[in-house]
């Protein structure tokens, strides 16, 4: 995790379909705005226990994403990013 401004980043290790592990990076909000929804920096996120982020993919193929919601697992999902209010 990078804890940085202006966005935060989950680097996360995915297992794909060729059976190899990808390293994917999810942006997100800033620290603030991860504070206001309950996380932070230490203590939130356990290595071993299993995350399921749900973000938007970058157009370029790269293994980017912007993240949208994130369910712990305790099955408490998050919404992080609620969209545009003005896109069609």
């Amino acid at each position: 995790m990078r804890w940085v401004n202006p966005h935060t980043h989950f680097l996360l290790d995915v297992d794909e379909v060729n059976g190899k592990t990808a390293t994917w990076v999810f942006e997100t909000a800033a620290p603030n705005g991860l504070r206001r929804a309950g996380f932070s920096q230490k203590g939130v996120f356990k290595v071993g226990e299993q995350y399921t982020f749900v973000g938007y993919k970058a157009r370029d193929g790269s293994k980017l994403a912007f993240l949208e919601s994130l369910t712990g697992p305790d099955g408490k999902t998050v919404k992080i990013w609620f969209g545009d209010p003005n896109a069609n």
